[in-house]
């Protein structure tokens, strides 16, 4: 076949973008094509490439085809030619639609071969200022999606390595275009989502590097998932990097602060390492976290919020905090508690309600300390008043659930621990709660979260019955709640299970609160 002179490519590649023409042109024809690569100039080579990337578009024997030629196609685009940064761009598409089309024509060896090309193309490409961020992130991404896809079995794997991707960040950090915009993070961050686990990591070095240039929310999520691949830190770097975040015996309140303790939270592999950790943490760390630190988290960067782990996985005894603390994490809470983030955030939300239960369960393992009795009762006020809250009702049920666990979990463990105008101040709401949930709707048709609210109230009562019995907010809660739900029994099906055991503990409450 003669070889297609530039008009008839150009013809070609307008003929291409109907699916017709691109099923069934000649294979030869495109085989001609790319044998004039390698000496075409500048115009030839772009007309080239866009009909190979027509070509390949939604006709996967086409996309195999060439998937089997990228080799000596990448082979003929060379830094300094003419327009090559215009090639290139043709040719990531070229990619892009070889992946999307068919990408599991792509072998093993494949997929490593063509993340190898856009590496070394991003050194001379990305560098040299070339807009092709959205290109290569079309690409790597659509490898991924390869590799996460349902069939376990697959042949083609794609794993970067922390020495791979510190070369991927030498060449793309800190790269602008003419509007003196990054154009590499986005990038980084695909990359760094994709780090192979390296528990024999030597790129320590490469860590602090990281540590020290933090300037955007994107580096501290690249930062997270170094962390996350290396995982156990060495001495090294634990000492460098907790030398980072205090000073002076101060938690340092920087825009990075939430993920750097979240690295310290993943970190806690071991015993050891929570001790070496715990030794250079400041003895009222938790304090400092929430009276300080707390109030600059951002939900558009949740990990401030899940650094919250590590106060989790301390010691009891180093989770005491004073009013000033507690007040200015409830009133940060209760910001942070609203329609978006229920929806998009509602696993960071429930976080910070199972570290309200530590915080209760600190305080309560020495309840001769004054302010370890002021953290029970603002927690457990703070706990009771988002029951009563209108909105309260629209929570998701994990959250509704979760709030009235804690709240009645450690309610059970205090009266006795509080002084009597203390436990008046707590438990005279309760009667207000009772009357808004029962009065509006009928027992059986609740939703089990209101049901659990009663059941679990009903419990409480019959557990301090004998101790609060004659006390006037007790009576007139249990009052209240058995005049309610025995009158709508009365109306109910005997075979409501529900009504039934809540039922059965306040007539036990009654019995033993007059004994």
């Amino acid at each position: 076949m003669p070889s297609p002179s530039l008009k008839e490519v150009n013809e070609l590649s307008v003929s291409l973008r109907e699916l017709d023409n691109r099923i069934t042109v000649e294979k030869s024809l495109i085989d001609s094509i790319i044998s004039n690569l390698p000496d075409a100039n500048a115009e030839y080579k772009i007309a080239a490439f866009k009909v190979l990337g027509n070509y390949v578009a939604d006709v996967p024997a086409n996309a195999s085809y060439l998937a089997d030629k990228l080799e000596n196609i990448s082979s003929t685009i060379h830094e300094g030619d003419e327009n090559w940064q215009v090639i290139l761009k043709i040719y990531f598409i070229l990619l892009a639609n070889i992946l999307t089309t068919n990408g599991e024509c792509l072998a093993n060896e494949k997929c490593i071969q063509l993340f190898s090309t856009i590496t070394n193309f991003v050194e001379f490409g990305i560098v040299k200022k070339s807009d092709l961020e959205n290109e290569c992130i079309s690409v790597i991404n659509s490898l991924c999606e390869l590799i996460n896809g349902s069939d376990q079995n697959a042949q083609y794997i794609l794993d970067v390595t922390i020495d791979q991707f510190e070369i991927w960040h030498a060449a793309v950090k800190g790269v602008q275009n003419e509007q003196n915009e990054p154009i590499g993070n986005s990038l980084l961050f695909t990359l760094s989502t994709r780090l192979k686990e390296d528990k024999e990591s030597k790129s320590n070095s490469f860590f602090i590097k990281l540590l020290t240039k933090l300037k955007t929310p994107t580096d501290d999520q690249i930062l997270l998932n170094v962390a996350f691949a290396t995982h156990e830190p060495s001495e090294a770097i634990l000492q460098d990097f907790l030398i980072g975040i205090i000073k002076d015996d101060q938690v340092l309140a920087s825009s990075h602060i939430g993920s750097l303790l979240l690295i310290l939270a993943n970190a806690i592999v071991s015993n050891s390492i929570k001790e070496k950790i715990i030794s250079c943490l400041p003895k009222n760390f938790a304090n400092q976290y929430f009276a300080n630190i707390y109030s600059i988290f951002d939900i558009s960067k949740p990990w401030d919020f899940q650094s919250i782990l590590l106060l989790m996985k301390l010691p009891l005894n180093l989770l005491m905090v004073d009013s000033k603390a507690i007040n200015t994490f409830t009133e940060h809470l209760d910001i942070l508690i609203n329609e978006t983030t229920l929806q998009l955030r509602q696993d960071v939300i429930l976080l910070q309600f199972k570290a309200i239960g530590q915080l209760l369960s600190a305080a309560l393992s020495d309840v001769t300390i004054s302010s370890n009795k002021e953290t029970i009762l603002l927690l457990l006020k703070y706990l009771d008043e988002l029951c009563r809250k209108e909105e309260y009702k629209t929570y998701p049920i994990p959250l509704r659930h979760l709030v009235q666990k804690i709240y009645f979990e450690f309610l059970s463990k205090v009266p006795t621990t509080l002084q009597e105008h203390q436990i008046l101040e707590l438990e005279l709401s309760l009667s207000d709660r009772v009357r808004n949930l029962v009065g509006k709707i009928k027992v059986s048709e609740m939703g089990r979260v209101d049901l659990h609210y009663l059941l679990s109230l009903s419990t409480f009562l019959g557990v301090y019955a004998q101790i609060f019995g004659k006390e006037l907010w007790y009576s007139s809660v249990l009052n209240d709640i058995y005049s309610l739900v025995s009158t709508q029994a009365k109306a109910q099906s005997p075979n409501d299970k529900g009504l039934e055991i809540l039922l059965n503990n306040l007539e036990y409450a009654k019995h033993a609160s007059s004994l």
